[in-house]
């Protein structure tokens, strides 16, 4: 079967008009340049590729400032459980200010927070009292001090080839106490595990 264009369509046209006159050839001539422009529009429209979202480039063990500051920004959350961080993405489980016996989980990841996600506890349901208790104000704690810290705990873990590959904060499961920093180093002979007082001392190393 023979394609049907606009060009063959504007002979089939101009043949139906016959000696109608210029003004309708013309008229017509007109309307298939518009079918040739958006066929033309259309085709360059499909061919383009979608816009790849872009990757913020950050380094949490280098500079975690802006850490804490997104999530005081976009959650109105001041006490946290504990604060997950990778080098490039961090998640947090936060009380929640109205009800204080609930926490919920939220990621931050290319300078986004995301929404949020409730904790589900297990075994025994925490009182506020309880979750008040376990978790820590997170926005006086100076993330300035956890590049010097990773870099620390290279050095105190003495892992061959080690890298860190994330870093937690809040208070000790066992016997609760002042929040501090877990590094966890993983290398090619073995894994390693420190802990760090919010001002950087060594407690124990795993």
């Amino acid at each position: 079967m023979k394609k049907i264009t606009p060009c063959l369509i504007l002979m089939v046209v101009l043949l139906g008009l016959g000696a109608a006159g210029c003004d309708k050839i013309a008229k017509a001539r007109e309307v298939m340049e518009k079918v040739e422009d958006a066929s033309d529009k259309g085709k360059k429209k499909s061919r383009s590729k979608p816009k790849k979202e872009k990757k913020r480039d950050v380094d949490y063990f280098s500079d975690a400032t802006e850490i804490p500051k997104r999530l005081e920004k976009e959650t109105k959350r001041t006490r946290a459980l504990e604060i997950l961080i990778y080098p490039d993405w961090a998640r947090a489980q936060l009380q929640d200010p109205k009800r204080k016996k609930n926490a919920d989980e939220y990621t931050l990841r290319n300078d986004e927070v995301g929404e949020s996600v409730p904790v589900k506890w297990m075994g025994h349901k925490p009182s506020a009292e309880d979750v008040t208790k376990t978790s820590f104000a997170y926005a006086d704690v100076d993330f300035g001090k956890l590049a010097d810290i990773a870099k620390a705990a290279k050095d105190d873990c003495d892992e061959d080839d080690g890298k860190i590959t994330h870093a937690i904060l809040r208070r000790p499961i066992i016997g609760g106490g002042e929040a501090a920093w877990s590094i966890y180093i993983s290398g090619e002979r073995g894994n390693c595990h420190s802990q760090y007082s919010l001002e950087g001392k060594l407690i124990r190393t795993f």
